[in-house]
C-alpha cells in the first residue's frame, strides 16, 4: 500500500529521459554526469574542434559565388565536349558537300515567257544528298528547286521563274550570291505598216501595166519575230510574204510589183493600210478635136484662139449649176480653131488648162486650172446670118479674160 502512494504522488512531475525509476525505491535520482574526455597525451595536438577544415555553411540570405559558378562551369565545359564531338562525327562520318559550278541565265526574254535558269551543281562530299537551291529576283526568293547527287556526282538543274513584266532584273542564286546575272524581259514584237507608196505617180497605161509598191514595217516591239504581209489590189489578193525583222524597233522596207488592167482609179492595201492611186492613160489630142459635141446641126460658129504656151479644152454649157457640157474642144498651145455648125441658144462658156491630159478621165492631171466667162451668149441662126462668137487666150482683150475662178467640182463634167 505504501508503494501505491509513492507513485502517485510522483505522477505530477516530468522526468527527464536520463532518469533513472529503480523499481521499489522512493526516490529518483539524476544519472551520473559523464566522465571528462580523455585529454592529450603528451606530444599530440588537441583535436580540432568540430566541422574545422569544413566550409562554413552560408548565412541565410547570401549565397557564395562557388555555390552557382562552379555548376555553370562544369556544364559549358561539358557542352563544349558535346560539339566539339558532334564537329569530329561529321567530319569524320561520310557526308555531302555542294558547290556550284556554274550559274547560266538568258539574256533576254519576251514577256510571257519563262526565264530558265541552269545551275550545274557538284557534289564534292563522299557521301549521297541533296541541295535546295533558290533563285533570287532582285534579292527576293523567286523559284526553287531540290537536286540529289551521289558522291562526286554533278548534274545541272533547270529552275523556271516565270510572271516577271517588261524590264531588267538581276538574278541571284541563294548562299552563293556571287552566281549571279542579268535577265531582260522585252517587249513581244509588234509589227505596225508605216507607209505603202505606189510608183510611178501618175502612172500611165501607155507605158506600162505594171506598177511598183514599197511597203515599209515597223516593229514597234522590243523582241525580234516575223510578219506575214498580204498585199490586195482592187480586193483581190496579189501577193503574200513573210518577212523576218531582226531587232525590236526596227524598219524595213520590202517592194511588190503588181499588174493594173486598165487606166482609172485603183487601190492598194496591206494590213489596215489603204492607199488610192490614179493611173492615167496620157494621150494629147490633136488641135481642134472635138470632145464632146451635143450641139450640132446648126449654123453658127465659135473661133478659138489660144495664145498660151499650154493646151486648153473650151465648154459650151446651158446656164446654171452643175450642168454638163454640151461643146467641148481641145486647142493646143499657140494655136487656134474654129468650130461650126452650132445650134442656137444660149451658152455659158467654160475653159481649162494644164499639161498631160488624160484621155480616160477628159481631163488634164498636171496643174489644170479652171475658169468661165461671165456673160452667157446667145448664138442665133436665120436662113441668110448666123452668129460667129470668138474667145482668145493669151492676149490682153476684156471678153476673152475668165472673169471668174472655179474649182474642178463646178466645171462642167465630159
Amino acid at each position: 500500500m505504501k508503494r501505491e502512494a509513492v507513485v502517485e504522488m510522483m505522477q505530477p512531475y516530468q522526468l527527464s529521459s536520463g532518469s533513472v525509476h529503480r523499481a521499489g525505491a522512493g526516490l529518483v535520482n539524476p544519472p551520473p554526469p559523464p566522465p571528462p574526455p580523455a585529454g592529450p597525451t603528451l606530444g599530440q595536438s588537441p583535436p580540432p574542434p568540430p566541422g574545422a577544415g569544413l566550409p562554413s555553411e552560408p548565412r541565410a540570405g547570401k549565397r557564395s559565388p562557388a555555390s552557382w559558378l562552379k555548376p555553370v562551369l562544369i556544364a559549358v565545359a561539358a557542352l563544349a565536349a558535346v560539339g566539339i564531338a558532334v564537329m569530329l562525327v561529321a567530319l569524320l562520318l561520310p557526308h555531302a558537300e555542294f558547290a556550284v559550278a556554274s550559274f547560266e541565265v538568258p539574256a533576254a526574254v519576251v514577256s510571257g515567257e519563262d526565264v530558265e535558269v541552269d545551275v550545274a551543281v557538284v557534289n564534292e562530299g563522299d557521301a549521297l544528298g541533296e541541295q535546295e537551291l533558290t533563285v533570287l529576283v532582285d534579292g527576293a526568293p523567286a523559284a526553287g528547286a531540290t537536286v540529289t547527287l551521289e558522291a562526286a556526282a554533278q548534274g545541272t538543274v533547270t529552275i523556271s521563274v516565270t510572271g516577271l513584266d517588261p524590264g531588267t532584273y538581276e538574278l541571284a542564286l541563294a548562299e552563293w550570291e556571287d552566281r549571279s546575272g542579268l535577265v531582260r524581259v522585252m517587249t513581244p514584237p509588234e509589227f505596225e505598216i508605216d507607209a505603202v507608196t505606189v510608183s510611178p505617180s501618175p502612172m500611165d497605161i501607155n507605158e506600162s501595166d505594171q506598177a511598183s509598191v514599197l511597203v515599209t514595217i515597223f516593229n514597234v516591239g522590243e523582241a525580234p519575230g516575223s510578219h506575214s504581209l498580204r498585199l490586195l489590189l482592187d480586193g483581190e489578193i496579189v501577193a503574200e510574204r513573210s518577212v523576218d525583222l531582226l531587232d525590236g524597233g526596227a524598219t524595213v522596207e520590202e517592194s511588190f510589183t503588181v499588174t493594173v488592167e486598165g487606166p482609172g482609179a485603183h487601190e492598194v492595201s496591206v494590213d489596215d493600210v489603204t492607199v488610192e492611186f490614179e493611173v492615167y492613160r496620157f494621150e494629147r489630142p490633136s488641135n481642134g478635136t472635138t470632145i464632146v459635141n451635143e450641139l450640132g446641126g446648126g449654123s453658127n460658129q465659135l473661133t478659138i484662139r489660144n495664145n498660151a504656151a499650154g493646151d486648153a479644152v473650151v465648154v459650151l454649157a446651158s446656164p446654171g449649176d452643175d450642168q454638163p457640157a454640151l461643146l467641148s474642144v481641145y486647142v493646143r498651145g499657140e494655136s487656134s480653131h474654129t468650130v461650126s455648125g452650132i445650134q442656137d441658144g444660149t451658152f455659158v462658156t467654160y475653159f481649162a488648162e494644164g499639161s498631160d491630159w488624160c484621155a480616160h478621165r477628159q481631163a488634164f492631171t498636171q496643174d489644170p486650172v479652171y475658169g468661165r466667162f461671165e456673160e452667157s451668149r446667145d448664138y442665133a441662126s436665120t436662113g441668110s446670118t448666123y452668129t460667129i462668137h470668138t474667145v482668145e487666150f493669151g492676149v490682153d482683150v476684156d471678153d476673152a479674160m475668165p472673169l471668174e475662178g472655179l474649182t474642178s467640182d463646178a466645171f462642167p463634167g465630159m
